[in-house]
């Protein structure tokens, strides 16, 4: 999940069975050990079912790039900052279900505007076909597979961990 030591980040795509995006969130804090600088992370959902579903995918992802990592709406806005190897950029793509050819597509044309970015795509499911996963461009499938029960009980957990400060300091909240 993380770019090569001291090598600038390249395009890769993570696929995870999980279907919260607060479930990628933890694995990337995981993998960064909660760094709070030089990492960055955002998510998108997926919604497009246009004709041209991988393009419509593809300028939804783009626009979400700009305008949530560098502030750009505006195309005239558009230009990369010159610190940009100095950060690692994570997008979430949280789909909830297994993607298809045209998902896959879209991702590739994602990474080749955006060939630093790290993408990792929410399947939803424990079982990817094959077929599919070979059409990222060398795709990474985190493991260990996750069930639906096992996901929720982290994410009770993790509720519970957040409110331990409070409850060994005596407060109540």
């Amino acid at each position: 999940m993380l770019p090569e030591p001291g090598r600038p980040p390249q395009a890769m795509t993570l696929l995870l069975n999980a279907r919260a995006r607060t479930t990628a969130e933890q694995y990337i804090r995981r993998a960064t050990c909660g760094a709070t600088r030089g990492y960055e992370m955002r998510s998108v959902g997926s919604l497009p079912t246009g004709e041209d579903r991988a393009g419509e995918l593809f300028r939804s992802w783009e626009n979400t790039v700009w305008a949530e990592f560098f502030d750009a709406d505006a195309e005239d806005d558009r230009w990369l900052p010159e610190d940009l190897h100095s950060r690692t950029h994570y997008l979430i793509i949280n789909d909830r279900c297994p993607p298809d050819h045209e998902f896959a597509q879209a991702v590739k044309r994602l990474h080749g505007a955006f060939s630093w970015l790290i993408v990792l795509v929410t399947t939803g499911t424990s079982a990817l076909e094959e077929r599919i996963r070979t059409e990222f461009m060398h795709a990474v499938l985190l493991t260990p597979p996750l069930t639906a029960g096992e996901e929720q009980t982290a994410r009770l957990r993790n509720q519970r961990l957040k409110k331990l400060p409070d409850l060994l300091a005596g407060s109540h909240a």
